[in-house]
């Protein structure tokens, strides 16, 4: 009885002791720290806590934090109601260049095979944004046909060039 309660704790140690990875094998099978960019809110206080964190625990080189300037966008997303978003062209200049920037002036352009972000970070980006004079005719179409809001939500789920003809038309019509 007793030969069998050692044998099985023997068993359950060596189960165990495969399990942890070594570090031969872990450098072979996945990502090595310094190959991760965690990406930050500097104008938020949980998203930097939570990018320090991440980098703590996973052993994450200081150097591979890069801090965006996001403060949120007072004007939402037409037919959304979501705060964590940015338009695509902003998120170009204000995201995208300054990353590259940041990855070449560091060294890390050719290291880096991991982008990880954080709470805080716009996680949707905008396809296309409204001026003010569009945003009045298309206020203006809907209001003037019922059906339109819902031709308009078809639009959406077409290709870009559909969609840009069918705001054109709008626009056109209640100018």
């Amino acid at each position: 009885m007793k030969r069998i309660r050692y044998d099985s704790l023997i068993v359950m140690i060596l189960i165990l002791l495969l399990a942890i990875p070594g570090n031969a094998k872990d450098k072979e099978a996945g990502l090595q720290a310094d190959e991760i960019l965690v990406i930050a809110n500097k104008n938020s206080l949980d998203s930097l806590a939570v990018a320090r964190h991440f980098m703590k625990l996973r052993a994450i080189p200081k150097e591979n934090l890069f801090l965006i300037d996001y403060a949120g966008h007072g004007k939402r997303e037409p037919l959304d109601d979501n705060p964590l978003w940015m338009p695509h062209p902003e998120f170009e200049k204000d995201v995208v260049k300054p990353l590259k920037a940041f990855l070449e002036a560091k060294g890390l352009k050719d290291r880096i095979l991991c982008l990880v972000t954080t709470l805080g970070t716009p996680y949707r980006l905008g396809g296309f944004s409204f001026t003010p004079v569009q945003e009045k005719a298309l206020r203006k179409a809907f209001l003037a046909d019922p059906k339109a809001l819902t031709k308009f939500s078809q639009a959406l789920s077409k290709p870009r060039v559909h969609l840009n003809k069918q705001l054109r038309e709008a626009l056109q019509r209640h100018s």
